[in-house]
């Protein structure tokens, strides 16, 4: 049977993601522990603002931190039709090692940079800044679960 300790949510949208999360890193340390938990994870939309302040409540509970961010995506950003797309879909990036950690800044930079009605990266971004990332489709707002 699993429980709830067997779980790691590694998808967890904490107050840094703006109007979509209202968890805050510490109460999500100590949710974790309450329930058995080994580890958690937080995926902030479009940044990575509460990484640090996670990472050292994580460590001060003696819980594992997985540390991500849920970046907003397009293909490219060259415009259709003379207009620039607007990002829509999602990737989820957790880091696997101190090097994922500064792509992981990395990326956010870029994303910033490029902002378009939400900070977002490209496919480009990620065939240029990979390394030491997991990178998944995330969630029902991605890109390969619209695929047809």
């Amino acid at each position: 049977m699993v429980t709830a300790s067997d779980f790691v949510n590694i998808h967890e949208h904490t107050e840094y993601s703006c109007l979509d999360g209202k968890t805050k890193t510490d109460e999500l340390v100590v949710r974790a522990k309450e329930l058995g938990q080994v580890a958690a994870g937080i995926c902030a939309h479009g940044n990575s603002y509460g990484i640090m302040e996670f990472y050292f409540e994580a460590k001060k509970g003696g819980i594992k931190p997985i540390l991500g961010s849920e970046f907003y995506f397009l293909e490219t950003d060259e415009p259709v039709d003379g207009k620039k797309k607007r990002p829509d879909s999602h990737l989820t990036v957790v880091v696997m090692n101190n090097a994922g950690l500064i792509t992981l800044n990395k990326l956010t930079t870029k994303a910033a940079q490029r902002f378009y009605y939400k900070p977002f990266i490209i496919k480009k971004d990620l065939e240029e800044l990979n390394e030491g990332l997991i990178i998944s489709s995330g969630c029902f707002a991605s890109a390969i679960s619209h695929m047809h």
